[in-house]
Parts: structure tokens; C-alpha cells; sequence
């Protein structure tokens, strides 16, 4: 089974059709991928009212009006997906999921905020992971129960701060030390994800471990910038995320 199995019901003469060499078979299979991309794939943030493209092509093009939330102190967040794509044998999803900008150096001490992923859930439901630090082992809810049905299915691969900024998930010995464009289908050198914090997630369809689409993912954050005085610091000279107001404009007692 596949996520276009279970999406739609194709006949023998079709899937005959569009297993052909045919310029209409490639362009009817483009299509389908395009539509199966739009059924599997839905936003993490619900009701931010994100549209997801619904052409034909395979990867989403960037949204020109949403923007990158800046976490400080400690957050819990959904994140934007800023690119996805099915596998060739329609059996696994990729999304990438920006997080935060990151921020700058901390000005009273004046030392580099650092942004940490201290955990991260599926659909409420906190995820354990394998020795790896990034293949997932399980689910587990509040009151302890744990299921082991995503065993395998589900990698989360954290960055922070750009595309070379592989991190690992706080508590695990291990973790992700790939590249996000060597990860990434598709993605070349120039995919940085310059001073960003994100994550890349892989899916493996499995209707019998109920695991079929994106579900809805939340990371907790935290930054090591959380003084009062340092974030409005920041937010007000930062000249990329912020108002960036020069420092000497600014009067500190």
C-alpha cells in the first residue's frame, strides 16, 4: 500500500495507462502525484489559515506572505511547511517545517543565543525516539500509555540555524549529524535555510499502524535568550527579523 492506494481508486486499464512511456501517461502521473501531495499534506499550525498549492507540481512553492515566528524562552510550535515531497514509490512523504528565525548574540552577556529542541509531539502525543536520536519508537500520552505502532515509520531530523546546522533532540546521547540538502530529495547546495531553525520529516506510509499523513507536529523550543531586557534588545536592532534600529540610537541605563 502507498499514500496514493489509499487515496484513490485507479482501475487495472488506468494503472496500465499511467505505468506507460506515453507523453500522456507522464503528464497524467505528474498530476496524480500533485494530487495525492495535496491530499497527504495539510498544515501543523491549525487555524493559520495556510493554503497549500494546488496545482500539479510536486514540491509546494514558498508562501510570499507567511512569516517565520521568532521563539524566546521556552515554546511550544507548530511550524510552516516550506517544502514537501513524495517518494518515487509513493510510500514516503518528506516535509521540511521552518520553526524560528535565529536570533542574535545575547547583549548582556554577549554571547550567541542558542535554540535547543527539548521535545516534540504528533497529534498531542509525545514522541520517543530509537537509539538513533531521530528514527521514532513511539508514542506516549499523559497518563504513560505508549504505542509502539510509528516504530520506524517516522524520522525527525532537527536543524538549527541553516541547512549545516544538523542538532540533536535534548536527552539523547545521539542525533542527526547529516546535512539537510544530503537528506532532502532534490535539495542541492543552494537550499540553506540560512538563519533558520527547522526540521525535515520523513513518513512512511503504514495504514495498519494508522500512520498515512503528516499529522499535527509540535516542537518544544527553547532559547537561552529569554531576559526581558536582552529580547526587546534584540528585536529592536536585529536588521532581519526586527525593527533594526541602530544600537547607538538606542539609550540603555
Amino acid at each position: 500500500m502507498s499514500f496514493i492506494d489509499d487515496i484513490i481508486d485507479v482501475g487495472s486499464s488506468a494503472l496500465k495507462f499511467l505505468g506507460g512511456n506515453s507523453l500522456g501517461s507522464a503528464l497524467a502521473r505528474t498530476a496524480l502525484t500533485g494530487f495525492v501531495l495535496n491530499q497527504v499534506t495539510k498544515s501543523v499550525n491549525k487555524g493559520n489559515n495556510q493554503q497549500v498549492d494546488k496545482g500539479n507540481r510536486l514540491q509546494i512553492n514558498p508562501s510570499t506572505d507567511t512569516n517565520i515566528p521568532i521563539v524566546y524562552g521556552d515554546a511550544y510550535i507548530g511550524g510552516k511547511i516550506v517544502d514537501a515531497k513524495l517518494s518515487e514509490d509513493n510510500k514516503t512523504m518528506w516535509y521540511c517545517l521552518a520553526l524560528s528565525e535565529k536570533t542574535g548574540n545575547i547583549f548582556s552577556t554577549s554571547t550567541a543565543s542558542v535554540i535547543s529542541f527539548e521535545g516534540v509531539y504528533r497529534n498531542q502525543l509525545q514522541i520517543g525516539f530509537q537509539s538513533d536520536g531521530y528514527t521514532v519508537a513511539n508514542f506516549s500520552d499523559e497518563d504513560g500509555n505508549v504505542s509502539t505502532k510509528p516504530n520506524g515509520l517516522i524520522k525527525v531530523y532537527p536543524f538549527s540555524g541553516g541547512t549545516n546546522f544538523p542538532v540533536k533532540f535534548s536527552g539523547y546521547a545521539n542525533g542527526n549529524t547529516t546535512l539537510a540538502n544530503a537528506l532532502f530529495p532534490d535539495w542541492t547546495a543552494n537550499h540553506l535555510m540560512s538563519d533558520l531553525v527547522f526540521a525535515v520529516i520523513s513518513i512512511e506510509y503504514s495504514k495498519e499502524n494508522d500512520i498515512t499523513d503528516l499529522g499535527d507536529f509540535t516542537f518544544h523550543l527553547r532559547n537561552t535568550m529569554k531576559q526581558p531586557g536582552d529580547v526587546i534588545y534584540d528585536y529592536m536592532t536585529n536588521t532581519r527579523y526586527g525593527a533594526g534600529i541602530p544600537p547607538e540610537e538606542i539609550f540603555v541605563s
